[in-house]
């Protein structure tokens, strides 16, 4: 087997911490008097000054006792929080077009999802991002382009195009798909992503478990990490051969079921999932996850869409100001309508119960010691870009997260998982200077990660009113396509 150095680290070591000044960062700041809120510690470190030196944070130190160089900008930050950048850890930039629009519709709409994804992101403090299909091509255009400073955005690491069955219910789409019938097609498709530059290996849905093991061990072979949905396969099958992380509830949910849910039959069928719950199979689930160190991207945000909140989508809401008007009246509200005819009060009680047990394992996954990533599936309609991270902490500490526990899956957990603590994550002397300004104290109410002053993304400062301008820019591109 090749040797495993991780996909992650190679890919960031052409950001590493440095303390020159770029051409496109604002000269070196200082904030004084404001709280550092790590993800390592319940206990907020007060009074404290941060000093920033191209995208390093340079020192730190109490206000009172720190030496600030003369040449850095002092920014008076007394009564505000800093907190590590945000990670959305489940993420598709490039589909707001979703669902039902054709390949080459997306060809000719990818640069708009550009100018209104990446945006919204740092408008909402996140300045990461795990991109779980897409065309890599585009991808990783966008992605030089934020690294050589020709437009703001997160950091990225992606997975390029899903690799999918021919039976998957939602189609297939060669633009962000790659079709894989058999296990050849599945080796052929591993390899191609490598060259190609992907970061890790995302699957929708395969076959049957004979070629989903093809490209796990393809993608050992090859020294990439796999990671997607486990609900054509047993979730137990997949943290067995080795996948990273597990997208989505879906099938963890199935492997604490009594019964087999068939994937193109009845998975989707709330009342079975209800009703066959077992304890017993969920704790032999959870010990599986334990000893291969796999993690779970729960997306609740996702789920309180489909299960809860579609039946009280407020279609006025502001932030859908930031989606293109197309978009809302001929794809996502006939989609919502679809989804919600011949709904009765009857399917409407179980598909609450079903997004409650949803949050219960969840907690259950957490007291198990299971680590957790927070991420939304943003780009599905009505989960908008941004703020739907924001919603997903509230959702975890609704599954019994503290706080600071729902924090970290957003900013340490993120970096421990692609390999990246020594760097990002948290708020240290030599890290890279990703960093939120918060009026308010998360510790207090998760919510108040929405309260947002400024954003400091790879060492450049973006004030409040940067952030709301580039918040207008976004609206006046949407309300114009």
């Amino acid at each position: 087997m090749k040797n495993k150095i991780a996909i992650f680290t190679i890919l960031f070591l052409s950001i590493a911490c440095s303390s020159k000044n770029q051409e496109h960062q604002i000269n070196s700041f200082a904030f004084t008097h404001v709280t550092i809120i790590n993800p390592t510690s319940i206990h907020p470190e007060e009074d404290m000054t941060v000093v920033i030196k191209g995208n390093c944070i340079s020192l730190i130190g109490k206000t009172d006792k720190i030496s600030i160089p003369k040449d850095v900008q002092v920014i008076d930050a007394g009564g505000k929080y800093l907190i590590p950048g945000l990670w959305d850890f489940h993420i598709h930039s490039m589909q707001l077009g979703w669902p039902v629009q054709s390949d080459n519709w997306f060809k000719e709409n990818v640069e708009l999802n550009k100018e209104i994804f990446f945006p919204l992101l740092i408008a909402n403090g996140i300045t990461g991002i795990r991109d779980m299909g897409g065309n890599l091509e585009v991808l990783k255009r966008w992605q030089d382009e934020i690294e050589e400073g020709r437009i703001i955005g997160p950091r990225m690491v992606s997975s390029g195009e899903m690799l999918i069955s021919p039976n998957h219910p939602y189609g297939f789409n060669s633009f962000f798909d790659i079709l894989v019938n058999n296990e050849d097609d599945a080796r052929q498709a591993v390899i191609n992503l490598k060259n190609k530059g992907a970061d890790f290996i995302k699957l929708i849905s395969l076959p049957s478990e004979e070629v989903f093991l093809s490209v796990a061990n393809e993608a050992k072979e090859q020294g990439m990490s796999v990671v997607g949905h486990a609900d054509y396969i047993s979730a137990i099958v997949a943290s067995d051969s080795g996948y990273k992380s597990i997208e989505h509830l879906g099938g963890v949910l199935n492997a604490c079921t009594n019964i087999k849910l068939e994937y193109d039959k009845n998975y989707y069928d709330n009342k079975q999932l209800l009703d066959n719950y077992s304890e017993q199979k969920a704790s032999v689930l959870f010990k599986h996850l334990l000893k291969n160190d796999t993690w779970i991207c729960p997306t609740l945000a996702i789920y309180d869409l489909l299960f809860y909140n579609f039946y009280e989508i407020d279609t006025v809401d502001v932030r859908l100001n930031f989606i293109p008007t197309y978009w809302k009246k001929n794809i996502w509200l006939p989609y919502l309508r679809d989804l919600l005819r011949d709904k009765t009060e009857k399917d409407k009680s179980r598909d609450k119960r079903t997004f409650e047990r949803h949050i219960e394992v969840v907690s259950k996954l957490h007291d198990a010691g299971i680590k957790l990533l927070a991420g939304t599936d943003a780009a599905s309609p009505f989960n908008i870009p941004g703020f739907s991270l924001h919603k997903e902490l509230i959702l975890l500490t609704q599954a019994g997260l503290k706080p600071i526990e729902a924090l970290r899956t957003a900013t340490l957990n993120p970096a421990i998982f692609l390999g990246l603590q020594d760097s990002l994550g948290t708020i240290e002397e030599g890290k890279i200077a990703d960093i939120v300004v918060l009026d308010a104290n998360p510790l207090e109410d998760i919510s108040n990660t929405q309260k947002i002053n400024s954003v400091v993304v790879n060492g450049k400062l973006i004030t409040r009113n940067d952030l709301d301008k580039m918040l207008a820019k976004v609206e006046l591109v949407a309300n114009k396509n």
